[in-house]
């Protein structure tokens, strides 16, 4: 089977793309500044700006999401600007009464693609328009647009809460309840940066830090906890195995001197302070019988 190779017909880093309204309306934005132009370069400075935003707005990337379906993905770009417990909005829906939140920054320059941080079916989706001069700096604001995204899954309730400032249609999800959704892929969009907030539940573990970057639908903001293997069938034999090990006696080291008597050449050991006898000084034992020499043993 051929293996596929990354940027075949195209350019390996050259991933960006945009959205169809961003070609759309960046070529309205160039021809007004063109024909405004006759009147003055003010017009046209303003012109070249609009274009450039327009494009901002409706940049995408290609994400590629991790085989792993214990990990909770980060659904937007952005920094990790705090981590809590919390009591979920009351627009998610979930029954929970305290959650853990990690709270995602994304300047008005990074990726617009809002993706599912899990593998699951959307339970309730809901948008709340906001106030069209709210600025995205305070992330509570309850001028702001916000969507909020309730996700059933194999990990329990995941929230989702994008929210962003005015200046047109700034969060755009394409969700209703009941849809199947899949982790790392694209849901909507959010245009020109805000804040992301993904609630999720006490027994999961929390792997993202305070001050990370995070890449939407690619880097892991949360984990199933790994659970410890427990006793097997074999566990009291083991145990009793290494307890015989521990009694064995120790080996004999190489440094130790050898005792062992060699035969032909027999050293007797001498006590410290006494003296060795001389043959002499032997007695032969009286329940030997002398043997006479050329006589041959006699049976018992």
């Amino acid at each position: 089977m051929a293996k596929k190779k990354l940027g075949q017909g195209r350019l390996p880093w050259m991933t960006s793309k945009f959205d169809l309204e961003g070609y759309a309306a960046g070529a309205l934005a160039l021809i007004l500044a063109i024909l405004l132009a006759g009147f003055s370069w003010i017009f046209l400075l303003l012109g070249l700006l609009a274009f450039g935003l327009v494009f901002f707005a409706t940049r995408d990337d290609k994400r590629t999401p991790p085989d792993d379906n214990s990990l909770i993905l980060s659904p937007c770009d952005g920094i990790v600007s705090d981590i809590s417990p919390v009591t979920p909005p009351r627009e998610l829906r979930i029954d929970a009464t305290e959650m853990q939140r990690v709270r995602i920054a994304s300047s008005p320059f990074t990726v617009n693609g809002v993706r599912a941080p899990v593998t699951g079916t959307v339970a309730t989706f809901l948008v709340e328009a906001g106030s069209p001069t709210a600025i995205a700096t305070n992330p509570d604001n309850s001028e702001l647009d916000e969507a909020f995204v309730h996700i059933r899954s194999d990990h329990g309730p995941i929230g989702v809460r994008v929210a962003a400032g005015g200046l047109g249609p700034r969060v755009d999800l394409d969700l209703e309840p009941d849809d199947g959704v899949r982790s790392g892929r694209k849901i909507g969009v959010r245009r020109l940066g805000g804040w992301c907030d993904i609630y999720i539940p006490l027994d999961l573990e929390i792997q993202a830090r305070v001050g990370q970057s995070v890449i939407g639908g690619e880097t892991p903001v949360a984990v199933t906890k790994r659970m410890q293997a427990l006793p097997g069938p074999d566990a009291k034999s083991d145990a009793a195995d290494a307890e015989i090990v521990s009694e064995a006696p120790t080996a004999v080291s190489d440094e130790m001197p050898d005792t062992t008597p060699i035969a032909g050449n027999v050293t007797p050991t001498v006590a410290a302070g006494s003296t060795m006898p001389t043959p002499d000084q032997f007695e032969p034992a009286s329940d030997i019988a002398p043997v006479t020499p050329g006589e041959p043993d006699k049976p018992a």
